[in-house]
Formats: structure tokens, sequence, C-alpha cells
């Protein structure tokens, strides 16, 4: 089973959500969910090797293989324990995902049927059966974060998301999270205004 790509990826195409991975001359056709659409162009603007974590199943109706891609480990052993959700699936689960995986795995946590409920394919019932399976089992993804309770607002700035995407596209350029981490922090300390995403990795790029 494939585990993970180091390839470049071409081809993005955010409306079918997919992409081309290219391995040594192979072009292999990923699929990658929504929440991830910033990363995936990202490396691509960026035409650098880079790991993509995969996910891979079998189509039923002919076992060819196919594949879902991710920024990071986490995120991808996040997906494995979705898509045993009975009813759910990998290719309607790919749909689901499109907001941040984090956010996600939270309202499992705080029991929120209505925000689960509002992701694409999703529903009410679903929405249910989904806590009912992976409530309390998510800490791998979780721990140190804060988990509100379900009537309170969870709040992202915009400069908290630029951060953590330009973090997630520096693991997947081969940085340590460490290292990753430390570079966006230094080089939003440079600059009294908050960048956008691409501003941000060429500054931090320019530095190394």
């Amino acid at each position: 089973m494939i585990r993970a790509f180091d390839g470049v990826i071409t081809d993005f195409d955010d409306q079918a959500g997919t992409a081309s991975v290219v391995v040594v001359g192979v072009h292999y056709e990923v699929r990658i969910p929504a929440f991830a659409t910033e990363w995936a162009r990202t490396l691509e603007n960026s035409q650098s090797t880079a790991r993509i974590h995969i996910y891979e199943y079998a189509t039923q109706h002919d076992s060819t293989s196919q594949f879902v891609g991710f920024p990071n480990v986490e995120e991808r052993e996040f997906f494995r324990k979705f898509v045993d959700v009975p009813k759910l699936g990998p290719l309607k689960a790919a749909q689901a995902l499109q907001r941040p995986i984090i956010e996600i795995a939270q309202s499992i946590e705080q029991g929120d049927q209505s925000a689960l409920a509002s992701l694409p394919g999703i529903g009410k019932r679903l929405s249910q059966t989904i806590i009912a399976h992976l409530q309390g089992k998510l800490e791998f993804l979780l721990a140190g974060t804060t988990i509100e309770t379900s009537y309170q607002s969870e709040v992202q700035s915009a400069g908290t998301a630029v951060r953590n995407d330009a973090v997630s596209a520096l693991i997947a350029l081969q940085f340590t999270r460490v290292e990753a981490e430390r570079a966006v922090e230094e080089a939003l300390s440079e600059t009294d205004s908050d960048p956008d995403l691409d501003t941000l990795l060429r500054r931090v790029l320019d530095q190394r």
C-alpha cells in the first residue's frame, strides 16, 4: 500500500478536486479535498518536490487504485477513521472535507451535529452516526488544542489561517514542523502587516 508520494503537483483542478502528482516521470491522479486547496495550489506554483501523504483505496467495480492526498500524516489518519463510519466511504468522505480537518474533529468532539450536517453530503442523520463512531477517538489530532463547548463560537483570524497554511506547505516541502513554525514566525516578525499565503511563503523561502 502506498503511504506517500514524493513528487511534483501539476494540473491541479480545484473544481474537480484532482491533481497529477509526478513521481519519476509517472503521473498519478490524486484527489485533493477542498480544505487542502491552497496547499495544493501553492505546491503547484512552486513546482518543488513535496511529500503528499496518501490514502489508497480500490474502486468496487474494477479494483482500480484511487488516491486521496493530504498535507500531513495526522490529517490522513483522521481520514482513515472518517471513512470507516457507516455510509461514508472514501469518495463521499473526501467530498465532505470542505473545512479544515481540525475544525471537523472539534465539531465531532463537541457533538455539534449542525456543524457536521452542513458539510457536503452529510446531513442530520449521518452527522449523528459520525459523532457516535468517532467522538472520543481523535486525541491524536486534538492533543494540545482547546475544545470549546458546542454553544461557544469558534473564531479563527485570517492571520492565523495563513500562518497554519504556510506551516503545512513548508512541511510538504520537507521542513520539520518545528523548522516550519520557526521559519514562519521569523518571517512574520519582520513585517507589521499580515501577508497573504504566497507572500509569506516567498519571504520564508527567500531567507533560506
